[in-house]
C-alpha cells in the first residue's frame, strides 16, 4: 500500500516536472523566434517601430493620444506582449499606453550594447520621437532597473515611477551617476527637492 502511493507520488512528480520543462522550453523556443525571425511577418500589426540613435525600437500603443502616457518596461526574456491585458485595462481607463520591446528582446533592433544606460538613452529617444508628455514608467523585473535609470537621468519623462517584482541589481559595481544625482554646487540634492530619503527609524 504505501509502496504504491510512493510510486503513484514518484509519477506525479515526474510529470509535473516534464511539464514544467516543457512550458520553459517552449517560452524560449517562442522568444527565439522572436529574436530571429522575420519582424516583417512576425511582428504584431499593433505595433511600430520607432527609430532611435541605436536602432528601431518597437513599440505597441494603445489608448487615446490625450490620455497620460504610461510606458512598460518588460523584463529578461519577454516583449512588450507580456503587457496585453494592462494594455488593454489602462487604454480603456483612458491612458496612452506605450509598451516597448526592449533590446536585445522581442522585435527591436540589438544594436549589441544593452546596459541600463543605453536602454534608458534608447528609450528617451522613443518617448522624444512620440512627443510624450511625461509619462508614468512602469517597469517589471530587470527592466525595472532600466526605467528607474531612465527616471534618474530624464526626470522630465516621468511624472511617477512603478516598480513591479523589481530585479535592480542593488549589489552590482556603481556605474556613473546619472545627471540628477551628479554634484550641483556642493549640493548633489540641489534643485530636486521631489528626492527624499526615508528612514525604517
Amino acid at each position: 500500500m504505501i509502496s504504491n502511493i510512493l510510486r503513484w507520488s514518484a509519477k506525479t512528480l515526474l510529470v509535473l516536472l516534464a511539464l514544467i520543462i516543457l512550458a520553459i522550453a517552449s517560452f524560449r523556443m517562442a522568444a527565439s523566434l522572436r529574436e530571429t525571425g522575420p519582424r516583417a511577418e512576425l511582428a504584431p500589426p499593433t505595433g511600430h517601430l520607432v527609430p532611435t540613435s541605436s536602432g528601431g525600437v518597437f513599440v505597441q500603443e494603445k489608448g487615446p493620444a490625450s490620455g497620460v502616457p504610461v510606458v512598460l518596461f518588460h523584463g529578461t526574456a519577454a516583449w512588450s506582449e507580456l503587457w496585453r491585458r494592462t494594455i488593454d485595462a489602462l487604454a480603456a481607463a483612458g491612458f496612452h499606453v506605450i509598451a516597448l520591446d526592449l533590446p536585445p528582446f522581442g522585435f527591436s533592433d540589438r544594436p549589441g550594447s544593452y546596459t541600463r544606460q543605453d536602454q534608458a538613452a534608447r528609450v528617451n529617444d522613443v518617448l522624444g520621437r512620440l512627443q510624450a508628455a511625461p509619462a508614468i514608467i512602469v517597469g517589471h523585473s530587470f527592466g525595472a532597473g532600466a526605467a528607474t535609470e531612465l527616471v534618474m537621468r530624464y526626470p522630465a519623462r516621468a511624472r511617477a515611477l512603478v516598480l513591479v517584482d523589481a530585479a535592480l541589481g542593488l549589489t552590482s559595481e556603481p556605474s556613473d551617476p546619472p545627471l540628477l544625482l551628479q554634484p550641483n554646487g556642493g549640493d548633489r540634492h540641489a534643485g530636486f527637492e521631489f528626492l527624499r530619503e526615508f528612514s525604517h527609524d
